[in-house]
């Protein structure tokens, strides 16, 4: 029982870092976001960003990709077809493989391990893709 409550605190700890990393990336950039995650196959736009505003998590979060495709790329194809030309200069932070993505998303992918969520190293390649 000890055992599981140290591992709940470090993963709570983690889970702060990765935000951290996201204010980070969201300060440095004036990033908005768009949630691609599964999480929109179960909750709405409102309640996702109700869920985004509760977490008191950083940045603006302007929508979600269309549930248009079982391949996330093509969700992401489809989401900025229909979006303002400000919102073309992009990154892709997902913890999926690159299969899931078009080759012309590659140069914007950056993969986010799945057990440890978004790290400091790729928060910084983050911006330096966003602000070149």
């Amino acid at each position: 029982m000890h055992n599981v409550n140290y591992k709940r605190k470090i993963r709570i700890c983690h889970q702060q870092k990765c935000v951290e990393n996201l204010r980070h990336i969201i300060e440095a950039t004036d990033a908005k976001v768009v949630a691609t995650s599964d999480w929109k196959y179960i909750m709405s736009f409102m309640e996702l960003l109700d869920t985004w505003k509760a977490r008191n998590l950083p940045g603006e979060l302007i929508g979600t990709t269309p549930n248009c495709s079982l391949h996330r790329g093509d969700e992401i194809d489809e989401w900025l077809f229909g979006c303002d030309e400000e919102a073309l200069d992009y990154i892709i932070l997902d913890d999926m493989d690159a299969s899931c993505f078009n080759e012309h998303q590659l140069s914007r992918l950056l993969i986010v391990n799945p057990y440890t969520g978004l790290d400091e190293e790729t928060a910084e390649r983050a911006i330096a893709l966003l602000n070149r």
